[in-house]
């Protein structure tokens, strides 16, 4: 098995105070499909049982594949489709702003210590 973590230097952190999420969101909406691939697609790969992945916590920046050797390329390519070609529509984002909004009130408004800045 080998690893590969991407992390971008956004998140909540960097965010003005009232105005969060929008990193998170960003993140949602690079897996509902690029121009080389479906909705989900690289979701369903990177949850396949020889790659599972870790799902990140609202406030990180950072997704991370665990994808055996021979799926290494694979896994470099579908990070750098969904970087470079995220399929941002209006129902895509229609479809996640509610679930992301969710999700800041539950797993970050709610804990001072993820909620405060610094």
């Amino acid at each position: 098995m080998i690893g590969v973590a991407v992390v971008y230097d956004v998140g909540i952190r960097s965010e003005p105070e009232g105005r969060t999420g929008f990193a998170h969101l960003f993140e949602h909406l690079m897996f509902q499909g690029s121009a080389n691939l479906e909705k989900l697609a690289h979701f369903r790969y990177v949850q396949a049982p020889v790659a599972p992945s870790t799902a990140p916590p609202t406030w990180t920046t950072r997704t991370i594949s665990r994808p055996c050797r021979q799926r290494l390329e694979r896994t470099l390519f579908l990070e750098a489709d969904r970087m470079r070609g995220p399929r941002l529509t209006e129902e895509n984002l229609r479809n996640q702003v509610d679930v992301v909004k969710e999700e800041i009130r539950v797993n970050v408004l709610t804990d001072p210590t993820v909620a405060s800045p610094g």
